[in-house]
């Protein structure tokens, strides 16, 4: 086709009054002025969040270890106590029988006896 023909494109049209200052800036080569990147905040939350699942489940630990310290505390006094209660159990068998006995006694006591005539 004739190039007189063809249509112009929008990208052609653009103004050609220059700017009132050329920029000469290259960008790859400028500081960034962002003064917190986005990769600070995330590496923060994720610190974050470890931090706090560590701190959970050292406290779910310390718990954990308390209560062992505890049963063991509660076993070591039950081991301690064991003879002085099975004495009791013992002594309390013997005062069952010894009570069947008082009481026959005293029911019998309390009975009336028939008095001869």
């Amino acid at each position: 086709m004739l190039p007189f023909l063809k249509k112009k494109s929008d990208a052609d049209r653009a103004p050609l009054v220059p700017s009132w200052h050329p920029n000469f800036r290259n960008f790859e080569k400028l500081p960034d002025i962002k003064v917190v990147r986005t990769a600070f905040f995330v590496n923060g939350a994720a610190v974050f969040i470890a931090l706090a699942v560590l701190l959970y489940f050292g406290k779910q630990e310390w718990e954990l270890r308390s209560l062992n310290a505890q049963k063991d505390e509660a076993e070591r006094q039950i081991v301690a106590k064991k003879p002085g209660s099975e004495r009791a159990v013992v002594l309390y068998k013997k005062f069952q029988v010894e009570e069947a006995k008082v009481n026959e006694v005293d029911t019998f006591v309390k009975s009336r006896l028939p008095r001869p005539n």
